[in-house]
């Protein structure tokens, strides 16, 4: 288990993350994908209380550290949108999910930012890791928290969050 600082409003999400062996653009994106891994994502902002996507984007998207899980080449065959998943806090499963909640498939949050990204001329590009989507709403996280998510086909990811 990987040990994560304190943050201001800790909490934690579970994604999909890709990473791009060739640069992309919206038609090209699946094949660009040379890898992908469970991730989890530690949420940081600097707006105190609820906030909405005008606050997440004005906070940098609230993103403030990541861990990665084991490495694992896309095959073709492999589907993006029908991956089952689940986290559990301290050995308790708190939520499940599959991987369809992100617009359909990752592989379309992908395909949105390839194509956001080209429209200011800036596109995907190769060695880049791209975050496709969170697959279950934020978690809050307390001191001595353990957080373990199991993607299926991907293997595991976790982390724990210090008491001191």
């Amino acid at each position: 288990r990987r040990a994560v600082a304190a943050v201001r409003g800790s909490g934690l999400e579970q994604r999909l993350v890709g990473y791009l062996l060739g640069d992309a653009s919206a038609e090209t994106v699946r094949a660009a994908i040379g890898a992908i891994y469970p991730a989890l994502e530690i949420p940081d902002s600097c707006i105190a209380g609820k906030i909405d996507a005008i606050d997440m984007a004005a906070g940098n998207a609230a993103a403030a550290a990541y861990v990665l899980g084991e490495r694992h080449p896309l095959e073709p065959d492999f589907d993006l949108a029908g991956i089952a998943l689940s986290m559990a806090r301290n050995g308790k499963v708190i939520d499940s999910g599959i991987s369809s909640i992100c617009m359909g498939s990752p592989l379309n949050v992908l395909v949105w930012l390839a194509n956001a990204l080209a429209a200011t001329g800036q596109p995907l590009r190769a060695g880049q890791i791209v975050f496709a989507g969170s697959l279950i709403p934020i978690i809050p996280a307390q001191p001595g928290d353990a957080f373990e998510a199991t993607v299926e086909g991907l293997g595991t990811v976790s982390c724990r969050f210090p008491t001191d």
